[in-house]
């Protein structure tokens, strides 16, 4: 990994998962103090997906590590909880060393996705609306 950026890679891998998972994403351009209870507010999440792990490793990268902290902040005064997408979803290891093979259970829980999830329950909403949030 570069420790001077993000890579977005991970960030649409998890996007995508979540979405043929069947999960409903909101997923800001940026995100501003401001704005995320207003989001919160109209979107009702439950549960904020923080690139904390990789953030906190970046140098020269202040302004990104203070908005990790304020989410985080935000989301202890709501309780919600926060994933990491390397420490709790292990992007980095399934990318660049993925498995061979499926287990028994990464296999069950494919099997019941399909089953579950048709075509016409996912949807996606994509903008570029900038830096604002509008």
């Amino acid at each position: 990994m570069n420790p001077d950026s993000t890579n977005e890679i991970f960030v649409a891998v998890l996007f995508l998962a979540l979405c043929s998972y069947g999960a409903k994403v909101f997923l800001p351009m940026y995100v501003e103090k401001e704005l995320i209870s207003e989001w919160h507010a109209k979107v009702n999440f439950d549960y904020i997906i923080l690139p904390e792990e990789e953030v906190l490793g970046l140098n020269h990268h202040e302004r990104q590590q203070i908005s990790i902290d304020h989410i985080k902040e935000f989301a202890d005064t709501k309780e919600i909880p926060c994933l990491d997408t390397f420490g709790d979803f292990h992007l980095s290891a399934l990318i660049y060393d993925p498995p061979t093979a499926n287990n028994e259970l990464e296999i069950q829980l494919i099997k019941s996705s399909l089953i579950e999830v048709q075509a016409t329950d996912v949807r996606v909403d994509d903008t570029a609306s900038g830096t604002s949030g509008a």
